[in-house]
């Protein structure tokens, strides 16, 4: 398992998703039993798409506290805010913000490399 493998299990536990692997694909459990916009509905063949489908709770999980309390990065993508965060985060911001940098990373610039099979995930018959 990957670095990056680990921290996608980590966001899926914070933002309360199990990954689920169907005959037809794999899918997400929603444990707070929202189900928002049918989502454990939908199936993915690949992280992209499925990180993808999360970007309201990458958002709201991991982003937003960083755009209200850097008002330099409030209006800008999750790419400009890795590539400019260094330069505008002081020490106290750098180390509040680490984590939600990493997840920013990974989904900006790493997806690509995690792989489904192996991420923890449930087997549904």
């Amino acid at each position: 398992m990957s670095k990056y493998e680990e921290l996608f299990n980590e966001v899926l536990d914070i933002i309360d998703f199990e990954l689920i692997k169907y005959k037809n694909g794999w899918g997400l459990i929603d444990k707070q039993l929202a189900d928002l916009g049918d989502i454990e509905s939908e199936r993915f063949d690949n992280v992209v798409k499925l990180v993808d489908r999360l970007e309201m709770y990458i958002e709201d999980y991991f982003v937003e506290e960083i755009r209200i309390e850097v008002e330099e990065l409030a209006e800008m993508t999750w790419k400009e805010i890795i590539d400019t965060a260094p330069n505008e985060l002081n020490q106290q911001q750098s180390e509040a913000y680490k984590f939600n940098l990493l997840v920013l990373d990974m989904i900006c610039n790493h997806k690509d490399e995690i792989e489904f099979e192996n991420c923890r995930y449930t087997v549904e018959e």
